[in-house]
């Protein structure tokens, strides 16, 4: 035999495997990353997140806003605690004290505001509210009218 013909034997043999064989495709060349099904299945499932967390930030937001509405229902006067002021401010003055120093935290709807270290305020009734520990003070203007009135407490103020 010759070497041609040896040569041509084994390439048809080789001609005929792979004729037979089928190809075999990856997955990124098959049908699916041809036509797009990929790009529209994680755009879905971005949108889906997006919108999903949209609604997770309205519901936080209608929930801040509902608490923030109760507080300001519960922070407005009844007309009892309008009255009370009322008679706060038509009391006698048992006497003054200086305000020596301000709380943190002051900022009840019964509580005396307006006032900053150094102010004289007029006690009206002492030892009121929580364990005794306010005043019942008006703060009033140079010509005597009263600004406002409430409850400040005892430890921050002096007797002048």
């Amino acid at each position: 035999m010759s070497v041609s013909m040896i040569f041509s034997r084994c390439t048809s043999r080789v001609a005929l495997r792979a004729s037979r064989s089928v190809p075999r495709r990856k997955f990124w060349s098959s049908r699916f990353a041809q036509d797009g099904t990929i790009e529209f299945v994680l755009g879905g499932t971005l949108l889906a997140i997006v919108a999903v967390d949209q609604l997770l930030q309205y519901q936080q937001n209608q929930g801040r806003e509902e608490f923030l509405n109760q507080l300001r229902n519960e922070r407005t006067r009844s007309p009892e605690d309008l009255q009370e002021m009322q008679d706060w401010y038509n009391m006698p003055a048992i006497f003054d004290c200086v305000v020596r120093k301000m709380p943190l935290n002051l900022d009840g709807y019964k509580c005396l505001t307006g006032v900053d270290v150094g102010d004289v305020v007029q006690v009206l009734q002492e030892k009121v509210g929580p364990e005794d520990m306010y005043n019942i003070c008006r703060k009033v203007d140079d010509k005597g009218r009263p600004i406002s009135a409430g409850w400040f407490p005892t430890m921050y103020l002096e007797k002048k």
